[in-house]
């Protein structure tokens, strides 16, 4: 015990020394090992991908709720985000009280037709929108949420299940 405490007492004197000598060790230690210390971590994933990904199920398990939550906050930030970029108002009727009301709507339709030629999924929309706001600007467009569905009715943008049902009501 004593050793360590003088080692403890030694670093806090110098820590400027020891990171230096570690950064030393590690870059001496990655030249001497022709397999690299990368590869070799690779490699023990290879050897033990059985135990990892019983690991990473025990732990989504275990942790789901508070992995749920930090999924919801962080689409809730990109679609934030996406929303600003596009205009933070319906462009038809002018509604910006509560941004859960917005929908972000593709301008001539064909939402899925767009999402599959650009190999984008409907989640990661958002994201895309905050990289490329020029493009996201010319083929999208915020609707309120009335707004959106009184748009798809009238241009028959509504998948064939709900094509029968809607109409309007005498």
């Amino acid at each position: 015990m004593v050793c360590l405490l003088v080692r403890q007492d030694k670093y806090w004197k110098n820590p400027e020394y020891y990171k230096r000598k570690t950064k030393e060790w590690y870059w001496q230690k990655k030249k001497d090992d022709p397999i690299g210390l990368k590869q070799r971590a690779h490699k023990w994933y290879e050897e033990n991908k059985d135990h990892v990904r019983e690991w990473s199920r025990a732990y989504r398990e275990a942790n789901k709720p508070i992995i749920r939550l930090k999924a919801n906050e962080y689409n809730l930030r990109n679609h934030k985000e996406a929303v600003v970029v596009l205009g933070c108002k319906c462009v038809h009727c002018g509604y910006n009280k509560d941004i859960r009301g917005l929908q972000i709507d593709k301008i001539t339709g064909g939402h899925r037709r767009w999402a599959k030629e650009n190999k984008t999924e409907s989640h990661t929309l958002d994201r895309w929108i905050i990289k490329h706001p020029d493009e996201a600007r010319r083929h999208w467009q915020i609707l309120c949420a009335t707004c959106n569905m009184i748009k798809r009715s009238t241009n028959n943008e509504m998948p064939n299940k709900y094509k029968k049902t809607t109409g309007v009501m005498k």
